[in-house]
């Protein structure tokens, strides 16, 4: 009997270390330091970043979303696959994927490697933004002018979910970057 509760409760354990249930949840403040040295690092606006993480996560390090995106940044498995090979790092387990630190290092450098992809462009915010939520592929095919010096627009965006994810982020930045003038 106790041999079979002592192997439920490492089970639970288990379940709850994977959907990062167990973990501690990070306090603003520890967030803010984060994301003020990540974004340094990355070359990322901080309140922009930081924008992201409230849209993907609402500040929640242990999330995850409906098709597994995992922590802060609410990272798939291509974005993670793709910084591993960049930065030629092993790839993480699901599990570390909830450390903030990590989290926001992976989807700092996601945004800014998709804004390289388009040097020299005014829109490259509204770039990035619709890459992180649609995915490079999509921007690239259907949105993206063919003439750089003719922006691409939130209103030339054909996916209603992007087009209100871009605003919202856009939205929370200013607040962020007003908030911080304030401090």
């Amino acid at each position: 009997m106790k041999k079979t509760i002592a192997m439920m409760m490492l089970a639970m354990l288990a379940v709850l270390s994977l959907c990062g249930c167990g973990k501690r949840q990070i306090s603003e403040a520890e967030l803010d330091k984060l994301i003020d040295r990540v974004s340094k690092e990355e070359n990322v606006s901080p309140a922009l970043l930081k924008a992201v993480v409230w849209k993907e996560s609402k500040f929640d390090n242990r999330r995850v979303g409906k098709k597994g995106e995992i922590g802060l940044m609410q990272l798939m498995d291509g974005a993670v696959t793709d910084w591993a090979k960049a930065k030629k790092r092993d790839i993480p387990k699901k599990d570390a994927l909830f450390d903030p630190e990590l989290n926001l290092e992976i989807g700092a450098w996601y945004l800014a490697w998709s804004s390289r992809l388009w040097p020299g462009r005014e829109d490259r915010e509204v770039l990035q933004l619709a890459a992180y939520n649609a995915g490079c592929g999509n921007v690239e095919r259907l949105w993206l002018p063919k003439d750089p010096s003719k922006p691409l627009t939130i209103d030339m965006i054909t996916f209603s979910s992007t087009r209100e994810y871009i605003r919202l982020i856009q939205k929370k930045k200013l607040e962020f970057e007003q908030q911080k003038k304030k401090d």
